[in-house]
């Protein structure tokens, strides 16, 4: 009976020791997760290259055909710094190319524009990294608001017309944009007259529009 009782004490004990323990193993692992979130955010590691690996394949036509080891591949093939990532791929669908910057924000927190170009097809959204939810979502309410009429005469006879842009790139991180006109019935016969980028300015892009200087025309020298 004794015997028994001692037992009986020793797996009382016994449990209690591993609930404790799992208690504790439980926590650290809790600890981990929370640093894993705190250091894939761009406060953390401050590399474009976290955000490459975390974005939704869903919503890109590039990584949507790529694993995420494959990812990892892809980055030794890719031009990359702390700022600043682009990978270009050929697919069944065509050469595919992704680039996107890192830009951060005056209270410290950080967003990356993210441009695709296959073929005619390009975009650009932004993107931030939700710690609580520990994904990406995009982030609504940078883009200025641009039409086709900004990049032309301003006095041309035409009513406004959205368009479609073309977005790149530019070394110092500005953003350059074009005017789609191939294809464009309204735009049709008009010459594009300006050029417009966006810089960013710690808080929201403002845009740079600038007139396209014809070419210098020389005086035709007679010929004797």
């Amino acid at each position: 009976m004794e015997l028994c009782k001692s037992s009986s004490t020793e797996k009382i004990q016994q449990l209690k020791t591993e609930s404790k323990q799992t208690r504790k193993n439980t926590y650290a692992q809790r600890i981990l997760r929370v640093g894993e979130i705190e250091t894939n955010t761009f406060q953390g590691k401050e590399k474009i290259t976290d955000f490459f690996l975390l974005f939704p394949g869903e919503q890109s036509i590039l990584l949507n055909e790529l694993s995420p080891a494959e990812r990892k591949q892809t980055l030794a093939n890719a031009k990359v710094n702390d700022n600043r990532i682009r990978v270009e791929m050929k697919l069944d669908e065509g050469q595919v190319m992704v680039d996107a910057i890192l830009y951060k924000i005056k209270d410290g927190s950080r967003f990356v524009a993210w441009i695709e170009q296959l073929e005619a097809y390009n975009q650009l959204t932004f993107w931030v990294y939700d710690e609580k939810k520990a994904i990406l979502v995009k982030k609504t309410g940078l883009m200025p608001e641009l039409i086709a009429n900004m990049f032309l005469e301003d006095n041309v006879d035409i009513l406004p017309y959205k368009g479609t842009m073309i977005y790149s790139f530019n070394e110092d991180q500005t953003i350059n944009v074009e005017l789609l006109t191939w294809m464009e019935s309204a735009l049709e016969n008009l010459a594009v007259k300006y050029t417009i980028t966006l810089i960013w300015y710690g808080s929201r892009f403002i845009i740079k529009r600038e007139r396209i200087n014809p070419p210098e025309t020389r005086p035709v020298q007679s010929q004797i």
